[in-house]
């Protein structure tokens, strides 16, 4: 045993040694004071690859080769490193393979097939990493097949897994999934520009489930009063959309109108869109995702349609953004609301007396929240009124 261990650790020596003189010209200094073995090298390697794209062929290589490596040599540290449940070496090459560069997705399809050949065959990536390298030919043509083999591999639906996963691999595959949520999601052990590009790489694996797992982003870049940078944006509206009619079952549960009331009474966070001129609310985002399917799959649909159309009228009141006017009037068209749901949502508001102007009486200070709460239903009656474009007279 004592043997064994002084050849592993005589190889891992090697293994630093040969990185450090083939790799970046100052590695000799660099590698030795700042990374105590080959895989911590890496995985740093790897981190900088995804912060930096335009490194992509040229460290790429340098990871290809340490892979190739390591799959000669059983003993090395990284082969144990390589699939590991924590290592970020395979998701992050599966982000190379986006590239826009035919180059960097092929050196990166290179770099799974050595780290395939080096690492152990029950290790935690090893099912994805397989159906990878199966579709390489389309990935090396097209840099948007990798988010279609993680739609196909790793969505839950029951459809999908029937007809791509055998039953041996789907809890493989679950696995692996849970892991890739919990990067995201952990902002402490995952850098920012990480757990951005690993959302978007999943992007169309979706769920009830994993919807409710990423709302925790919601609560960590709202309530700001500013405008996000384009990663966080990215990170937060991926999320949003994520609202459809298959995850619209979450109004059911009560963290999830935690969620809905903090995105729509942010009126101050605002988000960078790709498609558009000055930035968004967040409120804006989420209105447009309620569309018809969405509303009529809401579960207990005749509460759950009231207090998400209280809600989102309050947030026409409260706001003085035109977009969310804009987006509130655009949400009612589309949806087809029953007279019974409308008649509920005017229940409170139609003994609510027209506001008071400036120079009457001010009301005792007793009366006074009950005079704002009057002002409120006053004003979400006329809202409503304009939206449905019904006549004040007949209210």
């Amino acid at each position: 045993m004592t043997s064994k261990r002084q050849n592993m650790s005589e190889n891992n020596t090697n293994d630093r040694n040969r990185l450090g003189s083939a790799a970046i010209p100052f590695s000799d200094i660099f590698f030795q004071n700042y990374f105590p073995s080959q895989g911590s090298f890496l995985s740093f390697l790897i981190s900088a690859l995804i912060l930096e794209t335009d490194l992509g062929p040229e460290y790429l290589r340098i990871l290809k080769e340490s892979l190739e490596e390591a799959s000669e040599d059983p003993w090395s540290e990284l082969v144990e490193l390589l699939f590991s449940r924590d290592s970020v070496i395979v998701p992050g090459l599966m982000l190379m393979m986006t590239s826009e560069t035919e180059d960097t997705r092929m050196l990166a399809i290179d770099c799974l097939e050595a780290a395939t050949a080096a690492a152990p065959k029950h290790s935690f990536y090893m099912p994805l990493a397989t159906e990878v390298l199966e579709c390489q030919e389309e990935i090396r043509m097209d840099p948007n097949q990798i988010a279609v083999v993680m739609y196909t591999r790793l969505s839950p639906s029951p459809d999908i897994q029937s007809v791509f996963i055998s039953k041996e691999a789907r809890d493989s595959m679950r696995d692996i999934l849970d892991r890739l949520i919990l990067a995201v999601v952990d902002r402490e052990a995952t850098p920012l520009p990480v757990r951005t590009s690993l959302l978007q790489l999943i992007e169309s694996v979706n769920s009830p489930d994993i919807y409710l797992r990423l709302l925790p982003i919601v609560d960590e870049l709202t309530g700001k009063s500013l405008v996000l940078d384009k990663l966080e944006s990215s990170l937060l509206v991926n999320v949003l959309r994520r609202l459809n009619e298959t995850t619209a079952v979450c109004f059911s549960e009560a963290d999830y109108w935690h969620f809905i009331t903090r995105v729509l009474s942010d009126h101050s966070t605002r988000v960078q869109l790709e498609d558009a001129e000055k930035p968004a609310l967040p409120a804006v985002i989420l209105l447009n995702q309620i569309s018809r399917p969405v509303f009529d799959a809401l579960p207990d649909r005749r509460n759950n349609a009231k207090h998400l159309l209280e809600l989102t009228v309050m947030t026409a009141v409260d706001s003085d953004s035109v977009e969310v006017g804009s987006a509130t009037a655009s949400m009612f068209k589309r949806l087809a609301l029953d007279c019974s749901t409308l008649v509920e949502l005017f229940a409170p508001m139609l003994a609510a007396s027209v506001p008071t102007t400036a120079t009457q009486q001010s009301p005792p200070k007793g009366k006074l929240k009950k005079k704002r709460s009057e002002e409120s239903l006053f004003a979400m009656r006329q809202i409503i009124l304009e939206l449905c474009k019904l006549d004040p007279v007949y209210a």
